[in-house]
């Protein structure tokens, strides 16, 4: 549950954060939301590689079919050579989403970093130390 609330949050911010902010803030926002509320570091990057390539693919979706696949099937054929705007679609979300992923392992693991540690030397060294 929690897992699909960070999805949404970091989904949802990251959309507000674009339409006002440059590309680059799709790493960004997953580093702060992952900084401020911990988590394993393979959630991290995993809520953050799926936000990101969800949005990015719906949001490529809709801009692909405004122009009626035109764009996306001429640059799959100079790209792949293969005819079908799915995979560029697929390639482009994918540029966007591993710098998020990264971004949120990075918080992730800064926050586990950063914790206290404390030595346990044993009962009989407790009294020394």
């Amino acid at each position: 549950m929690r897992f699909l609330v960070l999805l949404v949050l970091n989904l949802f911010l990251c959309w507000l954060a674009g339409l006002f902010l440059p590309f680059w803030t799709v790493a960004a926002v997953p580093f702060i939301i992952f900084l401020l509320i911990p988590q394993r570091p393979a959630i991290g990057f995993i809520c953050a590689f799926l936000s990101i390539f969800l949005l990015w693919f719906i949001l490529a979706i809709v801009m692909d079919m405004q122009n009626n696949h035109i764009l996306s099937d001429r640059m799959s054929m100079l790209i792949f050579n293969h005819r079908g705007h799915i995979l560029i679609l697929v390639v482009a979300s994918l540029t966007g989403a591993l710098p998020a992923g990264f971004a949120g392992l990075t918080a992730c693991l800064l926050r586990h970093g950063t914790k206290k540690k404390t030595i346990d030397f044993g009962r009989f060294y407790s009294k020394y130390f």
